[in-house]
C-alpha cells in the first residue's frame, strides 16, 4: 500500500468528521438557543426532534462512510465520495431542521393557573390564525396572559360552556391575550394569581405537546429552568 496515499486518506476522513461534528454542534446551538429559547429546549420538544434527526443523520452517515471509505482509494476519488456523503447528510439535516422549525414554540400563555407552551400546530388544530400574535411585542416565543375570570366558580362555568359549545380554549384564544409584564414582582404575581412574590424563581405548572410538569419561572428574564415532570 502506498504510505502517503494511506496517510492522505485518513487525513481526509479526519477532516470530514471534524467538519461534520462542527456542523452538528452548530445545529444543536441553533435549535437550543434560537428555535427553543427561554429554557424550552427540552420542555417544548426541541430535544425530542433534534435527537431523532441526529440519530438518522449519524446512522446513515456512518453507514455511507463505512461503504465509501477505502485507504487505498485515490485522493481525488475519495474526495468525490466524501462530498457525496456530505451532501446527503446535509440534506437530511436540513430536512430535519425544517421540521423542527415548524414545531418551535410561538407563545407561552399563562391560563387556568398554568403555563401553556403553544406551537403552530396547536393554533391550527383550534382553527386560530397565528397572525394575531404579531400585535404583541418581542420575538417568539411571546410570553402572554389569557384573561379568565378570577372567581373559580365562574372560571369552571366558562370552561364547561366552552367545552359544550366547542369554543376555543382560553389558552388558544388570541383575542383574550395580553402581554405578560416583567417590570416588578408584585404586578407580575398579581397577574398570575399568586398571593405574594416568591423570590426570583416561581415554581409553576407548565405543559406542552411533549412534556408537562412544573418549572422554575424567572419572571424578569421570562425563561424557565429546573423542569420537573
Amino acid at each position: 500500500m502506498n504510505k502517503p496515499l494511506f496517510v492522505h486518506s485518513w487525513r481526509l476522513l479526519f477532516n470530514y468528521i471534524l467538519i461534520a461534528a462542527s456542523v452538528l454542534c452548530a445545529a444543536f446551538l441553533l435549535v437550543c438557543f434560537w428555535l427553543f429559547p427561554s429554557g424550552l429546549f427540552y420542555l417544548a420538544g426541541g430535544w425530542d426532534g433534534l435527537k431523532m434527526v441526529l440519530m438518522v443523520d449519524l446512522t446513515l452517515g456512518t453507514l455511507f462512510l463505512a461503504t465509501v471509505f477505502r485507504p487505498s482509494k485515490s485522493v481525488a476519488l475519495l474526495k468525490k465520495d466524501l462530498l457525496i456523503v456530505a451532501a446527503v447528510q446535509l440534506l437530511i439535516l436540513t430536512a430535519g431542521l425544517s421540521m423542527i422549525y415548524w414545531t418551535r414554540p410561538l407563545a407561552v400563555v399563562y391560563a387556568l393557573h398554568s403555563f401553556h407552551v403553544l406551537n403552530r400546530q396547536n393554533y391550527r388544530s383550534a382553527g386560530v390564525d397565528i397572525a394575531g400574535l404579531a400585535v404583541f411585542t418581542g420575538s417568539s416565543p411571546k410570553f402572554l396572559l389569557a384573561t379568565t375570570p378570577d372567581n373559580k366558580t365562574a372560571l369552571l362555568a366558562e370552561q364547561i360552556m366552552a367545552a359544550l359549545n366547542n369554543k376555543t380554549p382560553p389558552e388558544l384564544d388570541i383575542s383574550q391575550y395580553k402581554q405578560l409584564p416583567r417590570d416588578s414582582a408584585e404586578p407580575v404575581a398579581a397577574q398570575l394569581g399568586l398571593e405574594q412574590p416568591l423570590g426570583d424563581c416561581w415554581r409553576l405548572p407548565i405543559a406542552s405537546n411533549y412534556h408537562s410538569g412544573t418549572a422554575c419561572y424567572h419572571w424578569q428574564e421570562q425563561r424557565f429552568s429546573d423542569f420537573k415532570p
